[in-house]
């Protein structure tokens, strides 16, 4: 196991570990500020928190190992990433894993993957496509926060919530694919969307947070497909190009800020 061995050491530039390695500890490479490329054997069976944290020059990683977890912040803040192979065994992406990496245009996920925390991939800036697997379950709040080139995402079967903040200032989404297993949409869920233009909610959602849609400029129109009993405060606020929008009959309570 290494933990912390090779932390901050600035004559690193490429790590090729050897295959007696199993085990890489929390920290063991964070703030090597020239290392530029990674790979990890598969004999690496478990890598920890922050493993990689702040390597301001890292571009490649290659995972070849069977690792099921992405551990939280293992790539915080790498800003010159820009390529990440890893195996079909991983199953979850934990808090942080990728948050600002700046650099990364796209990554290839886990065909098995169930989970992407909290912030996972919030701060990508030039992160423009994702493919998300049938097999995610649950997409952590604020996931995708500030991702300002993801221009399309479809959301798998499986989630039956886009939670907070998932997907706020992805200013560059323009299309989005709802399932029909969605129950809610949480507070702030696409607040500041701005180049997103219609999309459809299915008569799965029972209830839209507020904030849910705010500040999305150029949404002309909703197909409100729902079955929420209200229409939450600022759900809507901001949207300057609404031209229309179904009211379902189950709509008991309108908010006096719905559309301010």
């Amino acid at each position: 196991e290494t933990k912390n061995f090779y932390s901050k050491q600035e004559s690193l530039t490429k790590i090729n570990v050897s295959s007696s390695i199993t085990n890489i500890g929390n920290g063991a490479f964070k703030y090597c500020p020239n290392l530029t490329e990674v790979t990890l054997p598969a004999s690496v069976k478990q890598i920890g928190k922050s493993t990689f944290k702040g390597c301001n020059k890292l571009k490649k990683v290659t995972i070849l190992s069977p690792i099921t977890v992405i551990c939280s912040k293992t790539f915080y803040c790498c800003p010159l990433l820009t390529e990440v192979t890893m195996t079909n065994s991983v199953i979850s992406i934990e808090n942080y894993a990728f948050c600002g990496c700046s650099s990364l245009t796209n990554i290839n996920i886990s065909n098995s993957l169930e989970s992407i925390g909290d912030y996972s991939f919030s701060k990508c800036t030039l992160l423009n496509q994702i493919t998300l697997p049938s097999s995610v379950k649950s997409i952590g709040i604020y996931a995708f926060l500030e991702c300002s080139s993801l221009k399309s995402i479809s959301i798998p079967d499986s989630v039956t919530s886009i939670k907070c903040g998932v997907f706020m200032k992805c200013t560059s989404l323009t299309e989005i694919s709802l399932p029909s297993s969605l129950t809610s949409i949480e507070y702030d869920a696409f607040n500041s969307c701005s180049s997103l233009n219609n999309i459809t909610i299915p008569s799965s959602v029972k209830v839209i947070n507020n904030g849910a849609f705010c500040n999305c400029s150029l949404l002309s129109q909703i197909n409100n497909n729902s079955t929420v009993d209200c229409i939450n405060r600022n759900v809507f606020a901001d949207c300057k190009s609404l031209k229309q929008i179904l009211i379902p009959p189950s709509v008991t309570f309108l908010d006096e800020l719905s559309f301010s």
